[in-house]
């Protein structure tokens, strides 16, 4: 991928199942979900009106897991500490995570700072970090990706003042920083695809079932930001083409709830959206 690449990472059943629990058995439900999936990718394309010489590329969650899961299983020699629950998880076919590191960036809906934070419902980072300090001396990383590479070295060098020393990062994808930000720390980079991004998406935090991690309600309710509230910044979309892609998130959000409620799913899992304030 030689020219600028806006990548779509095609996750919809997947973070329903991996990451909120659900069972989808009935085949005409998930059929339909994979609809509003496709659907929306199509749609998505002609409303963001993107600059010329913009490459469209998209990827199956599944696919992405799979060929992730076998550079890992090709190559790792040291205990895996996975960052991601929805590609990186232990299953029939592959039981090589040792532990998972629930780390997200949280964003403050009013001022738009971020942090590195637990994800909501997760130990403090600080006992997550203190009990792989006490288990492990050296470990490898897996995660879906990374844009830049800076959240990423943040954890190298934490790891590294805790006397764990990281041997290799495993990547979905990656951006084409990302080795340059890791120069200064030994660290071997394996990645499956790698691009010069204009941008890159999952697909979850466009339809509003994920987004920017804001923490837990005083009820204990997941909250959390949907891309649709600051689509310039967070998806690289232009002013002119807000609302229509907007539109097109909102739709396909409340499409997919109905069709979790008609599957019996308990919708609150997914958590409560939070407006993003600041502008």
């Amino acid at each position: 991928m030689a020219n600028p690449t806006y990548l779509i990472t095609k996750d919809l059943l997947e973070t329903l199942e991996r990451k909120y629990g659900y069972n989808i058995n009935d085949d005409d439900v998930r059929k339909k979900l994979s609809s509003v999936q496709e659907e929306f990718v199509q749609k998505f394309w002609e409303a963001a009106k993107l600059p010329n010489g913009i490459e469209r590329y998209e990827l199956d969650a599944s696919e992405l897991s799979v060929e992730l899961k076998n550079a890992i299983r090709d190559n790792c020699k040291t205990p895996l500490i996975s960052m991601d629950r929805v590609y990186i998880q232990n299953d029939s076919s592959f039981k090589m995570v040792n532990d998972f590191l629930d780390v997200t960036r949280r964003t403050d809906p009013i001022t738009g700072a971020v942090t590195l934070e637990e994800r909501p419902g997760s130990r403090p980072l600080v006992k997550q970090v203190a009990y792989l300090r006490n288990h492990y001396s050296e470990v490898s990383l897996a995660d879906v990706g990374a844009f830049t590479g800076d959240t990423l070295l943040k954890i190298i060098k934490w790891f590294e003042n805790e006397g764990i020393s990281v041997k290799q990062v495993y990547l979905g994808v990656a951006g084409r920083s990302v080795e340059a930000e890791l120069k200064d720390v030994n660290v071997e980079i394996i990645t499956v695809y790698g691009a010069n991004f204009y941008e890159w998406i999952e697909l979850r935090d466009l339809l509003g079932i994920d987004g920017r991690a804001v923490g837990l309600s005083s009820e204990g309710h997941r909250l959390y930001i949907p891309y649709w509230e600051n689509l310039t910044e967070w998806a690289s979309i232009s002013k002119e083409s807000v609302e229509p892609v907007k539109e097109i998130c909102q739709s396909s959000y409340k499409t997919i709830m109905q069709l979790l409620r008609g599957n019996g799913s308990d919708i609150s899992k997914i958590g409560r959206i939070v407006e993003y304030k600041k502008r």
